[in-house]
């Protein structure tokens, strides 16, 4: 099955709200193995929100001006060679219209070119902010990146003034791009940004100070940040606030006040805050009552989002039948392996157990392998102890006693009777 045929299998079975999940999208193009020239070029169109903007801008095929601004936000903001942006395009819009781009779209687009590309070098080169920016946006996320001419071009946009360029240095610094690790830089830059009024600036500084990253920790300080934020109607911030009433972060605990927050973020449509106040109904904390039907609301606003947790949740609430759902293994599967496909490790282990049981079908070891070993490779002990039964008896995978054996080991060292028993049964037969 080509690529686009793929895509448009993954838009019709889970819906459109898989696009708009870059971390969900990118795990499903790997896990379902296409073909890697398209990998490379997806994943790309990914971290440009390609897949956001046509799934929430694009409402036809019919109206070339349409497709030509999209195809044109790849050529002209990160350089894109122009039959890979249009390609990049119509795999999303196939996924979505099950359509083909129309043939004059292919006619008529034009791109940057290489003189263009040299007239913004040019101008950046003459100090001028916007151009750094957009010459840095190009070598992070263009379709031949570099981090370090990146940070080259984001510090001198930096160094003038701009915030958002400040930003994106905090932002190298701290995760080593184009750069040497250094949090205490990344913090510097993050204040530079925050004091200019940049709200992620401010809400990564607050953290800082919260964890002690980069700076000394100071909770207090970390709170009144949050709350400045929370003031101006930001809804992570809220959502931070609320955490910290919960906990005791810089202020004293009050659970009454902490839900009340929480559910405040949660209405400006913050996920992390919609799937607490689901946990909230779910197992009456914070508040005095248990509500399944509410908590599963809350789940699924977030699970919307997709949000892994909350995913998870769902699927044990279908499971299980919890609330006014009846058992629904297909449902309760479809959550879980949404959840696992963004690399949410006990639902991974889940979703290989689905596989290896015959509960939505006919079992598929082979699956069932591969879902158990992600799980493992993150440190699940009951994949490890799967993972090491499909070695030791061939299921899913070529039988490997030495595999098998390394691996029941690695249990008992963390003190898993059920491996201990193996090896002491296995060393008896020797």
């Amino acid at each position: 099955m080509k690529s686009k045929e793929r895509l448009r299998e993954i838009y019709n079975q889970q819906g459109e709200s898989v696009f708009t999940n870059k971390d969900m999208l990118k795990n499903i193009i790997v896990y379902l193995r296409i073909e890697e020239e398209d990998t490379k070029l997806l994943k790309q169109a990914i971290e440009c929100g390609v897949h956001e903007r046509v799934m929430q801008d694009l409402t036809t095929l019919d109206d070339p001006e349409q497709i030509q601004q999209q195809i044109d936000k790849l050529t002209d903001q990160y350089m894109w060679d122009i039959k890979k942006a249009t390609r990049a395009i119509e795999y999303f819009a196939y996924a979505k219209f099950g359509e083909l781009l129309p043939e004059k779209i292919h006619k008529r687009v034009k791109g940057i070119t290489l003189e263009d590309f040299s007239q913004y070098l040019a101008w950046a080169n003459q100090d001028k902010v916007e151009y750094q920016l957009k010459v840095a946006q190009c070598y992070e996320l263009g379709i031949h990146p570099d981090d370090i001419k990146a940070f080259k071009w984001y510090l001198k946009g930096a160094e003038q003034g701009s915030i958002e360029a400040q930003y994106k240095l905090g932002l190298c610094s701290e995760h080593g791009k184009g750069i040497a690790e250094n949090m205490g830089q990344a913090f510097n830059w993050y204040l530079k940004a925050a004091n200019g009024g940049h709200t992620e600036a401010q809400r990564r500084v607050a953290l800082c100070f919260e964890r002690g990253l980069g700076i000394d920790f100071n909770k207090k300080e970390a709170f009144n940040r949050y709350s400045a934020l929370a003031k101006q109607g930001d809804g992570p911030s809220r959502y931070d606030v609320a955490r910290c009433y919960e906990k005791g972060i810089g202020v004293r605990k009050d659970a009454a006040l902490a839900f009340k927050t929480y559910y405040n973020s949660a209405l400006q449509q913050y996920s992390d805050a919609q799937y607490r106040i689901g946990l909230c109904y779910y197992n009456r904390e914070l508040q005095p009552i248990q509500n399944y039907e509410k908590a599963i609301d809350w789940f699924i606003k977030a699970a919307k989002k997709g949000h892994t947790d909350a995913q998870v949740m769902l699927g044990h609430c279908y499971a299980q039948g919890i609330g006014d759902l009846a058992i629904s293994h297909r449902e309760a599967f479809y959550y879980y392996f949404n959840a696992a496909s963004q690399g949410h490790c006990e639902a991974e282990y889940i979703v290989g157990n689905y596989f290896e049981s015959e509960k939505i079908g006919t079992a598929n070891y082979n699956n069932a392998f591969i879902w158990y070993e992600k799980a493992s490779h993150q440190g699940h002990l009951e994949a490890t102890f799967k993972l090491a039964q499909c070695y030791e008896n061939g299921i899913g995978i070529a039988k490997n006693e030495k595999i098998a054996l390394d691996l029941y080991s690695v249990l008992a060292e963390q003190g898993d009777l059920r491996a201990k028993k193996i090896l002491k049964s296995l060393s008896q037969l020797d």
